[in-house]
Parts: structure tokens; sequence; C-alpha cells
């Protein structure tokens, strides 16, 4: 939601300065470091963390991990970095993949 409002242009600097946490929900400046800007010099990726990555046909959708993508050729890579929303319930690449897709 937060990517989506940011690239329409929308406002997104109250949401991302707030620090109200809940039980279910962190604060979107810790969650959403890359949209938010908040990202530090140590910005990390798990590399068993898993992103999607492309579509074959129409309902074909498949995923990769960090590490994996770190290990495929620039060009797969950027096509995975360039995606801004998912088809299924896995980030894009460039979310979930920062340091591999240069998003730090």
């Amino acid at each position: 939601y937060l990517q989506k409002l940011k690239r329409r242009g929308g406002d997104i600097t109250t949401i991302c300065a707030s620090t109200v946490s809940t039980t279910k929900f962190k604060p979107a400046k810790d969650v959403c470091q890359v949209t938010c800007g908040t990202c530090s010099s140590n910005c990390v990726e798990l590399g068993s963390a898993k992103a999607y990555w492309i579509t074959y046909g129409k309902k074909n959708h498949k995923t990769t991990k960090c590490e994996k993508l770190a290990n495929k050729s620039a060009e797969a890579q950027r096509k995975a970095c360039d995606f801004d929303e998912s088809p299924i319930k896995k980030g894009v690449a460039k979310v979930v993949c920062p340091v591999t897709c240069n998003e730090c």
C-alpha cells in the first residue's frame, strides 16, 4: 500500500514518521525502510527470503530466494527488481531483496 501511494505521488511522510506500534503491526519506518527512506547503512536482506520473480503464462507465478536472485544474470536481476507489484502474496524483489536490487 505504502509503496503504491508513494509511486502515485501521495504524501507518505506522516505514515513514515509514526512510531506507533501495536501487537500486530510495527511502524512503517521500520517495516518499509526502502519506501520510507529509513534504510541504515547496515541495510540487509535475508538470503532465504522469497520474492515474486516471474509469471509464465497467465497463472504460473514463480518466486525466488534473495540468494538465488543474487546469483542470476544481471538481466534477470534487473527484470525481477523492476516489478512494482506482485500478483501473489509475496513481496516484490526490490522490497524483499533490497541489497540485491541496489535499493539501499
